[in-house]
Protein backbone atom coordinates (compact mmCIF):
# COMPACT_ATOMS: atom_id res chain seq x y z
CA UNK A 1 0.00 0.00 0.00
CA UNK A 2 2.75 2.39 1.01
CA UNK A 3 4.57 1.38 -2.54
CA UNK A 4 1.17 2.49 -4.30
CA UNK A 5 0.97 5.89 -2.28
CA UNK A 6 4.56 6.96 -3.64
CA UNK A 7 4.01 6.18 -6.84
CA UNK A 8 0.95 7.97 -7.19
CA UNK A 9 2.95 10.98 -5.74
CA UNK A 10 5.88 10.34 -7.45
CA UNK A 11 3.62 10.97 -10.82
CA UNK A 12 1.65 13.70 -9.19
CA UNK A 13 5.16 15.79 -8.69
CA UNK A 14 5.93 14.86 -12.44
CA UNK A 15 2.48 16.25 -13.55
CA UNK A 16 3.34 19.38 -11.79
CA UNK A 17 6.72 20.56 -12.06
CA UNK A 18 8.00 19.19 -15.60
CA UNK A 19 4.87 21.33 -17.48
CA UNK A 20 6.28 24.30 -15.67
CA UNK A 21 9.57 23.77 -16.97
CA UNK A 22 8.60 22.56 -20.35
CA UNK A 23 7.46 25.90 -21.71
CA UNK A 24 11.10 27.06 -21.33
CA UNK A 25 12.89 24.10 -22.34
CA UNK A 26 16.06 25.44 -24.26
CA UNK A 27 16.54 23.95 -27.57
CA UNK A 28 19.89 23.99 -30.37
CA UNK A 29 18.60 26.94 -31.77
CA UNK A 30 20.97 28.96 -33.95
CA UNK A 31 21.08 32.60 -34.37
CA UNK A 32 22.10 33.61 -38.35
CA UNK A 33 23.09 37.90 -38.71
CA UNK A 34 23.81 38.75 -41.92
CA UNK A 35 24.14 35.35 -43.20
CA UNK A 36 27.40 34.51 -40.64
CA UNK A 37 25.94 32.23 -37.22
CA UNK A 38 26.39 33.55 -33.95
CA UNK A 39 29.30 31.36 -32.11
CA UNK A 40 27.63 31.24 -28.43
CA UNK A 41 29.11 30.75 -25.35
CA UNK A 42 28.75 27.29 -24.62
CA UNK A 43 26.84 27.87 -21.14
CA UNK A 44 24.45 30.71 -23.21
CA UNK A 45 20.72 28.95 -24.38
CA UNK A 46 18.59 30.18 -26.60
CA UNK A 47 15.24 29.79 -25.17
CA UNK A 48 11.24 29.34 -26.73
CA UNK A 49 8.86 30.24 -24.27
CA UNK A 50 5.06 31.00 -25.34
CA UNK A 51 6.38 30.18 -29.31
CA UNK A 52 8.75 33.80 -28.86
CA UNK A 53 12.15 33.68 -29.30
CA UNK A 54 13.87 34.38 -25.68
CA UNK A 55 17.85 35.23 -26.01
CA UNK A 56 20.18 36.19 -22.19
CA UNK A 57 21.16 39.85 -22.27
CA UNK A 58 25.12 38.37 -22.66
CA UNK A 59 23.75 37.37 -26.42
CA UNK A 60 22.37 41.02 -27.08
CA UNK A 61 25.78 43.01 -25.26
CA UNK A 62 28.72 40.48 -26.65
CA UNK A 63 27.18 38.95 -30.05
CA UNK A 64 24.58 41.88 -31.40
CA UNK A 65 27.04 44.83 -29.83
CA UNK A 66 24.47 46.74 -28.35
CA UNK A 67 25.58 48.55 -25.02
CA UNK A 68 23.39 46.86 -21.72
CA UNK A 69 22.60 47.71 -18.10
CA UNK A 70 21.14 45.21 -16.25
CA UNK A 71 20.24 46.67 -12.00
CA UNK A 72 20.08 43.68 -9.90
CA UNK A 73 17.80 45.45 -7.73
CA UNK A 74 15.00 47.03 -9.72
CA UNK A 75 14.95 44.04 -12.44
CA UNK A 76 15.75 47.00 -14.88
CA UNK A 77 17.42 46.38 -18.40
CA UNK A 78 18.07 49.07 -20.35
CA UNK A 79 19.63 48.53 -24.10
CA UNK A 80 20.66 51.07 -25.98
CA UNK A 81 22.09 51.55 -29.74
CA UNK A 82 23.29 55.19 -30.21
CA UNK A 83 20.47 57.32 -29.38
CA UNK A 84 17.60 54.07 -29.43
CA UNK A 85 16.88 53.26 -25.51
CA UNK A 86 14.55 49.93 -24.84
CA UNK A 87 13.66 49.77 -21.00
CA UNK A 88 12.28 46.40 -19.91
CA UNK A 89 11.65 45.32 -16.38
CA UNK A 90 11.74 41.36 -15.34
CA UNK A 91 8.07 39.87 -15.49
CA UNK A 92 6.55 43.25 -16.67
CA UNK A 93 5.34 43.12 -20.40
CA UNK A 94 5.33 46.81 -20.92
CA UNK A 95 8.37 48.15 -21.88
CA UNK A 96 9.45 51.97 -23.42
CA UNK A 97 11.09 52.70 -26.44
CA UNK A 98 12.26 56.34 -26.31
CA UNK A 99 10.43 56.65 -23.38
CA UNK A 100 7.07 55.98 -25.09
CA UNK A 101 5.09 52.75 -23.66
CA UNK A 102 4.91 49.24 -25.89
CA UNK A 103 2.86 46.04 -24.94
CA UNK A 104 4.79 43.20 -25.40
CA UNK A 105 3.59 40.04 -26.52
CA UNK A 106 5.95 37.94 -24.01
CA UNK A 107 7.91 39.61 -20.72
CA UNK A 108 11.44 39.54 -19.81
CA UNK A 109 12.21 36.58 -17.83
CA UNK A 110 14.78 35.32 -14.95
CA UNK A 111 15.72 31.48 -16.35
CA UNK A 112 18.37 29.23 -14.95
CA UNK A 113 19.76 33.11 -13.27
CA UNK A 114 20.02 34.82 -16.67
CA UNK A 115 18.01 37.76 -17.69
CA UNK A 116 16.45 36.71 -21.24
CA UNK A 117 14.46 39.03 -23.73
CA UNK A 118 12.47 38.69 -26.84
CA UNK A 119 15.13 38.63 -29.82
CA UNK A 120 12.51 40.21 -31.96
CA UNK A 121 11.50 42.96 -30.06
CA UNK A 122 14.96 43.85 -29.39
CA UNK A 123 15.84 43.26 -32.81
CA UNK A 124 13.49 45.33 -34.93
CA UNK A 125 13.99 47.89 -32.16
CA UNK A 126 17.08 48.25 -33.53
CA UNK A 127 16.61 48.18 -36.71
CA UNK A 128 16.93 43.82 -37.69
CA UNK A 129 15.03 42.29 -39.62
CA UNK A 130 14.04 39.01 -37.87
CA UNK A 131 12.69 35.89 -39.81
CA UNK A 132 12.25 32.35 -37.45
CA UNK A 133 12.57 28.79 -39.61
CA UNK A 134 10.83 27.06 -36.83
CA UNK A 135 11.64 23.83 -38.39
CA UNK A 136 15.28 24.10 -37.70
CA UNK A 137 14.94 26.38 -34.86
CA UNK A 138 17.21 29.46 -37.09
CA UNK A 139 16.67 32.92 -35.93
CA UNK A 140 17.76 35.39 -38.86
CA UNK A 141 18.63 39.01 -38.19
CA UNK A 142 19.65 41.08 -41.19
CA UNK A 143 21.04 44.97 -40.73
CA UNK A 144 19.34 47.71 -42.49
CA UNK A 145 22.60 47.80 -44.58
CA UNK A 146 22.27 44.49 -46.01
CA UNK A 147 18.49 44.50 -46.23
CA UNK A 148 18.55 47.68 -48.59
CA UNK A 149 19.36 45.48 -51.40
CA UNK A 150 17.68 47.69 -54.58
CA UNK A 151 16.58 47.26 -58.08
CA UNK A 152 15.07 49.22 -61.04
CA UNK A 153 11.38 48.55 -62.24
CA UNK A 154 10.33 49.44 -65.50
CA UNK A 155 9.92 53.24 -64.72
CA UNK A 156 13.49 53.05 -63.66
CA UNK A 157 12.47 53.71 -60.06
CA UNK A 158 14.27 52.52 -57.43
CA UNK A 159 12.54 49.59 -55.30
CA UNK A 160 13.95 47.80 -52.22
CA UNK A 161 13.86 43.72 -52.83
CA UNK A 162 11.97 41.67 -50.38
CA UNK A 163 13.12 38.38 -48.85
CA UNK A 164 11.69 35.35 -49.43
CA UNK A 165 13.09 32.96 -46.39
CA UNK A 166 11.00 30.07 -45.99
CA UNK A 167 9.33 27.83 -48.95
CA UNK A 168 7.17 24.97 -47.62
CA UNK A 169 4.13 22.64 -48.80
CA UNK A 170 1.57 22.69 -45.97
CA UNK A 171 -1.89 20.49 -46.71
CA UNK A 172 -1.36 20.96 -50.37
CA UNK A 173 -0.85 24.22 -50.13
CA UNK A 174 2.75 26.19 -50.94
CA UNK A 175 3.47 28.63 -48.02
CA UNK A 176 5.63 31.33 -49.07
CA UNK A 177 7.03 33.64 -45.75
CA UNK A 178 8.62 36.58 -46.86
CA UNK A 179 9.73 40.15 -44.92
CA UNK A 180 7.20 42.47 -46.80
CA UNK A 181 4.15 42.37 -48.89
CA UNK A 182 4.55 41.61 -52.46
CA UNK A 183 1.43 40.72 -55.14
CA UNK A 184 2.47 37.29 -56.78
CA UNK A 185 1.71 36.43 -60.10
CA UNK A 186 0.06 33.30 -60.81
CA UNK A 187 -0.13 31.57 -63.94
CA UNK A 188 -1.35 28.62 -65.87
CA UNK A 189 0.33 26.98 -68.25
CA UNK A 190 -0.02 23.81 -70.46
CA UNK A 191 1.74 20.58 -71.97
CA UNK A 192 2.68 20.01 -68.74
CA UNK A 193 -0.03 21.21 -66.96
CA UNK A 194 1.84 23.35 -64.50
CA UNK A 195 1.37 26.36 -62.47
CA UNK A 196 3.64 29.26 -62.08
CA UNK A 197 4.25 31.44 -59.57
CA UNK A 198 6.16 34.96 -59.96
CA UNK A 199 7.34 36.77 -57.40
CA UNK A 200 7.78 40.61 -58.44
CA UNK A 201 11.07 42.61 -56.68
CA UNK A 202 11.87 39.35 -54.41
CA UNK A 203 14.94 37.86 -53.67
CA UNK A 204 16.01 34.74 -51.85
CA UNK A 205 16.89 35.12 -47.52
CA UNK A 206 18.14 33.27 -45.64
CA UNK A 207 16.43 30.21 -46.42
CA UNK A 208 17.31 26.64 -44.33
CA UNK A 209 17.35 24.69 -47.81
CA UNK A 210 18.40 27.57 -50.24
CA UNK A 211 16.39 27.07 -54.13
CA UNK A 212 17.90 28.10 -57.17
CA UNK A 213 15.92 30.36 -59.66
CA UNK A 214 13.48 28.37 -61.81
CA UNK A 215 13.19 25.21 -58.96
CA UNK A 216 10.43 22.85 -60.29
CA UNK A 217 8.35 20.68 -57.37
CA UNK A 218 4.61 18.78 -57.49
CA UNK A 219 1.51 18.73 -55.76
CA UNK A 220 0.35 15.75 -54.78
Amino acid sequence: MKKVIFLMFLSLFFLIILPNQSHAAANQSKIILDGKELILPSDVQVTVINQHVMIPIRVVAENLKFSVDWDQESHFVKIQKNSKIISLHIDQREAKVAEKPILLDVAPQILSKSVVVPIRFVSEQMGLAVSWDNKDKIVYLTSSTNNSVQTEDQNNEKVSLKHINEIHFLNNQLVVSMDGKVTPIISHLKDPNRIVLDLPNTTFGDLSQPLESGSMGKLG
